[in-house]
């Protein structure tokens, strides 16, 4: 799923639609209002990465997939958790990550200018939790920065979205059939 969901969102992607998905995406999730500190004006001010590999010592893994903002006058990096048929792979996974970008001998994001997701069949929390810090980042940040999402309601109403807003019969073609994949795949 995720190399898709990186094509989808990514604003150079092959879809030829430049940021109108990941617009679409950004407005499901978190809401137009708020979408707009993470859209730049440029759809080409956008970097996406399916798999991205954090090297420190303390927070090593593979983000499944990262947008980050290009543009040096609206800094910010989105950071998405995939998990369609599989639990977390170590404790305080998605903390680990969120770390690394917070970090400020790494990425030096904040929770101003960076969106965690954790993307799930149903929209559940991750399940191997450890840290205590972590455990209050997911109460105190939920519906802040940190979104727990899931494909058979939120990706569901964007991937709906993105087939009504779509100019190319093609690219409507293959989201309707990941769609029915999402909605047939999951039971």
């Amino acid at each position: 799923h995720s190399p898709l969901l990186a094509e989808l969102l990514d604003t150079k992607g092959s879809h030829g639609q430049k940021d109108l998905f990941y617009k679409l995406f950004l407005y499901e999730i978190i809401g137009e209002d708020k979408a707009q500190k993470f859209i730049n004006n440029d759809y080409q001010d956008y970097l996406t990465k399916s798999e991205e590999f954090i090297k420190n010592d303390t927070d090593k893994g593979e983000i499944d997939l990262t947008i980050k903002s290009t543009n040096r006058h609206n800094r910010f990096a989105i950071i998405i958790e995939n998990k369609w048929g599989s639990g977390d792979s170590c404790p305080d996974q998605l903390f680990k990550y969120y770390r690394n970008f917070t970090n400020p001998k790494g990425k030096a994001y904040t929770d101003e200018n960076l969106i965690v997701i954790y993307l799930t069949k149903y929209g559940g929390n991750p399940s191997w939790t450890k840290n205590k810090d972590f455990e209050m980042f997911l109460s105190k940040n939920i519906g802040v920065n940190y979104f727990p999402i899931s494909y058979i309601q939120n990706v569901k109403n964007w991937l709906e979205e993105c087939i009504k807003s779509c100019k190319s019969e093609k690219v409507k073609s293959i989201i309707e059939q990941y769609l029915n994949f999402i909605k047939y795949g999951i039971n």
